[in-house]
């Protein structure tokens, strides 16, 4: 049997942690899978809580990382773990504010990678919120153009956010702008290929991980889709959206428990948005 790997970006959020395992341990019907858990230096001590809980299982693995590595370079830690240490033939990289609910999910990826060799694979990703379809996000990726102008745009939005101006800012710029970000998304219903897929749970295949040690990692948070769709395109790795698997998202669980306040978490979505996005238009130049 093929080893599958899942690997969970864990910080603070304990509960959603928890509930995530569970929905893997209790519905996936599969004889050869591993679950690492990565804690991004929680400062709650939920890490050390889900390594008392999980380590002395012997399909379970739990990391401290003795920092916040952001959400790419925490989840390589996983990753590079579960490539090198358990020798994994698929990784499934899955926020741990999601849900799996299907037995047949592992049977279905590994099934979807004998026919078409794709490098990631995607899911419908269904928002608990709701209940929309978030997956795929995009059907191709972004142009030079559009991210020069979304680093400006994120670069006043987070001067007028010190002001308590940048909601007011958005709402004229929607209804300035006709064609908004909304417009990308695809029909979730179709199988299809070159698309952005969305990143609460990439599936990743031998093709890939025989490649690369994770995702592009210079970034702390936001954007990590557009770039992971920017280096398979260049390097002709094949993304595939299938709507035959399905997740559930909470959305944003651990960025909510630490940025309460919504004007200082948009303040950290603009900060990072255009740090990430510097780092693809640079990608992009090279």
């Amino acid at each position: 049997m093929k080893k599958i790997v899942f690997v969970i970006l864990h910080y603070q959020t304990i509960k959603d942690t928890e509930e995530c395992i569970n929905s893997i341990l209790q519905n996936i019907n599969y004889g050869n899978f591993e679950i690492v858990i990565v804690d991004n230096f929680s400062t709650d001590g939920s890490g050390q809580v889900l390594k008392d809980k999980y380590n002395n299982l012997s399909n379970m693995h739990v990391i401290l990382n003795n920092e916040n590595l952001g959400f790419a370079k925490g989840n390589n830690i996983g990753f590079r773990f579960a490539k090198y240490e358990l020798k994994a033939e698929f990784i499934i990289m899955i926020n741990n504010d999601t849900l799996i609910k299907q037995k047949d999910f592992i049977d279905i990826l590994i099934g979807k990678y004998k026919v078409s060799k794709y490098g990631v694979l995607g899911p419908d990703v269904i928002s608990l919120i709701d209940n929309g379809h978030q997956n795929p996000i995009k059907k191709g990726g972004l142009t030079y153009n559009y991210v020069c102008g979304k680093i400006k745009k994120f670069k006043i939005l987070y001067i007028l956010n010190k002001f308590f101006m940048d909601l007011l800012f958005r709402r004229i710029y929607s209804i300035l702008k006709k064609n908004s970000d909304n417009d990308f998304l695809c029909n979730y219903e179709l199988e299809q290929e070159d698309i952005t897929l969305h990143g609460s749970c990439l599936i990743f295949s031998p093709k890939y991980i025989s490649k690369y040690d994770g995702l592009f990692d210079n970034t702390f948070m936001y954007w990590e889709e557009s770039i992971l769709y920017y280096i398979a395109s260049r390097d002709k790795i094949k993304l595939l959206y299938t709507p035959n698997l399905k997740i559930y998202h909470k959305e944003d669980s651990a960025t909510n428990t630490v940025l309460k306040n919504s004007r200082n978490k948009n303040r950290f979505f603009y900060k990072n948005s255009i740090d990430s996005l510097s780092r693809l238009k640079e990608l992009m130049e090279d």
